[in-house]
């Protein structure tokens, strides 16, 4: 069924497509005013419904989602029969597509003209299979050699469905991944009242909440990678589960470098590190070694705005450098060693004063401050699921059987559109000139 979103979109064009030579106008007759102050007040109320249809089909796609409910049974069956190696292969041979690889191409053309993207230019992954996404083989990957795909050949499939979020460090932290998005999405960020006291007689002064909004867009981004034709004719599903893996790890790591430091310097999303407004604290001019009480810092930090209201999703985020320093570095030096980074729930996990504590080298090192030239690394506290990380529509996958012909290899080049949005910045806090060495 068609979103309501995509009908407000239509609405909303045409009411400025009439809305323009009015608007071009030097002045306006009696009877061109009233069908501006019509037209003008019918696309406010179109702008106000499209961002509550926004906003409704995402809670509902989220909940759906909690309830396990994201794939139908027909849709569970139908990435069964889909074969993403027999759809490129195809195009590498020049024939056409046909069957589940055919219909699933065509609900991914429709899916980009809903968005406004157009036609595909190659194969069409609809947002159906975004749990079933595509991985990369590096090149040289054959069958021939056991190591590099010659030990996954067998005869008997096997279901493959892995997502793209559970590639990614931020969402397991609480970060929301909103798939499914048609159009710009606006991220509301809600006021307050304020209440006085008053003498018998006072009178109140009428305040109401202030909103701010953020909106995120869908920005292109694209992975690129070769596979082998010996590799593409194996029918192993464990063959297509290698292929699909690494391009969604390449695409994963790409979106996490964004949500952490992306410049927002366009196309780029803002990533935490760039984002205004999100709390800081200074080792020293020209970078310090982190200490106990700069982590406690971060926490006030965040706190003192009113900001830590979901402290399940707060936790620290840095690199393996600061974690190797943490480690080493005790919270009072003159007795009773007890680290910074102590040993979280699980293997690789850490905990910094009661939070959970997370290591990506996605959280740069190679900041500067001072004379301290590229060698600060930067530390993140914040309450994670006022991170969104954005994706519209599906996949379009296109295959190049010329460009590596000599090396009998295919190049795939698979183009999604993503954006990365913070709710409320007052929820994180960063250091960004921690020394390590």
């Amino acid at each position: 069924m068609k979103k309501r979103s995509i009908e407000l979109r239509q609405q909303r064009a045409k009411l400025l497509e009439e809305l323009k030579p009015l608007a071009e106008k030097p002045s306006l007759s009696d009877e061109e005013r009233a069908a501006w102050s019509e037209k003008r007040a019918n696309l406010v109320k179109v702008e106000n419904d499209l961002t509550t249809a926004v906003e409704q089909e995402e809670v509902l796609a989220m909940e759906a989602a909690s309830r396990g409910e994201v794939l139908s049974d027909q849709d569970k069956r139908d990435i069964r029969r889909y074969s993403l190696r027999k759809a490129i292969l195809a195009r590498a041979d020049g024939r056409q597509l046909d069957g589940i690889e055919l219909e699933m191409h065509q609900e991914a053309e429709k899916e980009s003209k809903d968005l406004g993207f157009g036609s595909l230019r190659g194969i069409g992954m609809p947002s159906i299979l975004r749990y079933a996404p595509m991985k990369r083989a590096s090149t040289g990957q054959n069958i021939v050699t056991a190591a590099d795909g010659g030990n996954l050949k067998q005869e008997e499939p096997l279901l493959f469905i892995e997502g793209l979020r559970n590639k990614l460090l931020l969402p397991g932290m609480g970060a929301r991944f909103l798939t499914g998005l048609v159009g710009d999405l606006p991220i509301s960020i809600g006021g307050t009242f304020t209440a006085s006291w008053l003498a018998e007689d006072g009178e109140a002064s009428a305040t109401k909440m202030s909103f701010g909004k953020k909106t995120i867009t869908p920005k292109r981004l694209q992975a690129v990678g070769a596979l082998t034709y010996q590799l593409l004719k194996q029918s192993s599903i464990d063959v297509e589960a290698i292929v699909e893996r690494e391009i969604i790890d390449a695409l994963a790591q790409a979106l996490q470098n964004a949500a952490i430091n992306g410049s927002g310097v366009a196309p780029e999303p803002t990533g935490i590190l760039q984002t205004g407004s999100i709390g800081s604290v200074a080792g020293g001019d020209n970078g310090l070694a982190p200490t106990w009480a700069n982590m406690v810092t971060l926490e006030t930090e965040v706190a003192r705005d009113n900001a830590l209201f979901d402290p399940q999703y707060a936790a620290y985020v840095t690199n393996a450098k600061v974690r190797g320093k943490l480690k080493s570095t005790y919270k009072n030096a003159t007795y009773g060693e007890i680290p910074v980074w102590a040993n979280g729930g699980g293997a690789g996990m850490g905990e910094i004063n009661g939070y959970a504590a997370q290591v990506t080298n996605a959280v740069p090192s190679t900041l500067t401050k001072g004379s301290a030239s590229g060698t600060c690394s930067a530390i993140i506290f914040g309450v994670w699921n006022q991170l969104f990380i954005g994706q519209w529509g599906g996949y379009d996958i296109i295959v190049d059987p010329y460009t590596l012909s000599d090396k009998g290899e295919v190049k795939v080049t698979m183009i999604g559109h993503h954006d990365i949005g913070v709710g409320h910045p007052q929820s994180f806090a960063a250091m960004v000139d921690a020394l390590t060495v």
